[in-house]
């Protein structure tokens, strides 16, 4: 009789609230504003959390692309994953004048500026500073930018138009040109090590920094001299970081947060079944994962039959559901889906009986390879799975769990045959050769990771220096010659989980790319 009466008194007080609700929205009351304009949440304030780290916004750091970057700055090219097609904000038009020429001509008017509003006017000196920044501070990703020949590359009398040389035809173009524009003036003012590259920095975007707070938020202003015709419901945007993606989950579920970006799997799942006022989607991260078995090094590795019976050892959409879930998606190329040039590769499959012959085959007993992996516990289910498969082969695994930065430490200098790695590919701009650097002989220092294949390398080597269809044919040669012979395995690609509330955001759509969260990509309900 109790849990009756109960359920009876819920019943009552479910029917009393639906009174109240239809009561109020006859008199004009509820969640709208006067005029019929709708009421914005937190008062005019965007709150979005995030897994990933609050960084510094100064570009080319050995971290990788800021996070946030579109806020504050603009990037000279994006490309949209889904047409492949590049497009700008800032400029008026772009085109090949010739295989080593390429005209770019900036829309008028555009300024920079930061928090104290003072403007600096764009030009195009400012790229041609941009590009050469990344030299100028010894960034880890000058090998993108240092195929610009900037000493002979002009800009126009008006400022507005670049004439921009490479010293031969450079394959990656547009494509890789994704970088930040900095204000050569105010970068000359404060230097590469500045705190104003947290707090203040000073950029072409419709935001500007009004506080940094390390490893808790950062709070961005619209601004009210923005030089584009921009607008956002939304004046003030806090992004909020979360050590733990199930706190973050329960800040959008309070409604303490608005948008959510790096959900946990199980919580993305849980949204998808139907979390009620919360839509989950899913965007690619900008980055994937694949595995190099140390062919430069290993003797046994350098057999291609022997890295085939490894790769069929493994079963590798397991090993995905096992560390990503729902979020897990597989790749099946050496360029992931949202690259250029993107091939359709067939899925390596599962055969541990005909691994284990193909093996034995190749004169290697149980207990003969034995191989060891260094990496950070956010891979701890995958590389105990990995572990688990390669045992029943005969082949051991030895895993050591350290912080990122020891691990670069430890990895750098490694000439261990035994060593194994995953190969991180970034690809916020869908290129493909940011996506396979790290496997080429020519541009890597990590000797376990590249590929000791002549013809492989050469292929690589001529996709920097052409363009066009020639490129594109290269491209499918490369990859199904890396298919064929079984010189790397693409596992899988990084897809981020993003929730968000209905009654603030109707729409998402970040082109592939986390980090590209201009909110013009956003529709608010």
């Amino acid at each position: 009789m109790k849990g009756r009466r109960t359920r009876l008194i819920r019943l009552f007080a479910l029917v009393l609230a639906l009174m109240m609700a239809l009561s109020l929205a006859a008199c004009g009351g509820g969640s709208g504003s006067k005029g019929g304009e709708k009421k914005l949440a937190h008062d005019g304030t965007l709150m979005i959390g995030q897994t990933r780290p609050l960084s510094t916004f100064q570009h080319g750091t050995f971290g990788g692309r800021p996070t946030l970057l579109s806020l504050p700055f603009d990037v000279l090219f994006q490309r949209n994953g889904d047409t492949g097609e590049d497009y700008s904000y800032i400029l008026e038009e772009w085109y090949y004048v010739d295989d080593t020429t390429i005209h770019l001509k900036l829309k008028p008017g555009i300024e920079f500026s930061g928090k104290n509003g003072k403007t600096y006017p764009m030009t195009g000196e400012d790229i041609l500073y941009s590009i050469g920044s990344y030299a100028e501070k010894g960034s880890p990703f000058v090998i993108m930018f240092a195929p610009y020949d900037l000493e002979n590359s002009t800009v126009s009398d008006d400022g507005l138009t670049v004439t921009l040389k490479t010293f031969q035809p450079w394959g990656p173009g547009l494509g890789a040109m994704t970088l930040p524009i900095v204000c050569k003036e105010w970068c000359q003012e404060v230097g590469w090590d500045s705190e104003d590259w947290w707090n203040d920095p000073v950029g072409s975007g419709p935001y500007y920094v009004d506080e940094f707070v390390t490893g808790s938020h950062v709070t961005f202003k619209l601004k009210d001299n923005y030089w584009g015709d921009f607008t956002s419901p939304y004046k003030t945007i806090v992004v909020n970081y979360y050590a733990e993606p199930s706190t973050m989950f329960m800040a959008l579920e309070a409604g303490d947060i608005d948008l959510a970006v790096g959900v946990g799997a199980q919580d993305y799942q849980r949204a998808l079944a139907g979390v009620d006022g919360i839509k989950a989607e899913a965007t690619h991260g900008g980055a994937s994962e694949g595995l190099s078995w140390n062919m430069c090094l290993n003797p046994y590795t350098k057999d291609e039959n022997v890295r085939k019976a490894l790769t069929m050892a493994v079963d590798w959409d397991k090993l995905i559901e096992v560390q990503s879930g729902p979020l897990g998606k597989r790749m099946n190329s050496l360029c992931p889906s949202t690259c250029s040039y993107h091939v359709d590769e067939p899925l390596y499959k599962y055969d541990p009986d005909t691994a284990r012959k193909m093996l034995a085959d190749a004169g290697i007993k149980d207990g003969d390879l034995n191989f060891k992996m260094y990496s950070t516990q956010a891979n701890e289910k995958l590389l105990t799975s990995l572990k688990y498969y390669l045992d029943q082969v005969g082949v051991g695994l030895e895993v050591e769990f350290m912080d990122f930065a020891t691990q670069m430490q430890r990895f750098a200098p490694a000439e261990d045959p035994w060593l194994i790695s995953f190969v991180s590919g970034t690809t916020y701009t869908c290129e493909v050769h940011t996506s396979m650097q790290s496997l080429m002989m020519n541009e890597t220092t990590y000797h376990s990771n590249y590929i000791d294949d002549p013809y492989f390398n050469e292929l690589a080597d001529k996709t920097k220096i052409t363009i066009g269809e020639e490129r594109a044919a290269l491209m499918k040669d490369l990859q199904d010659y890396t298919y064929e012979h079984c010189l790397f395995v693409p596992i899988e690609e990084v897809v981020y989980g993003i929730c968000y509330r209905t009654e603030v955001i109707k729409d998402v759509n970040f082109m592939h790319d986390t980090d590209s969260l201009d909110l013009r990509t956003i529709v608010f309900a």
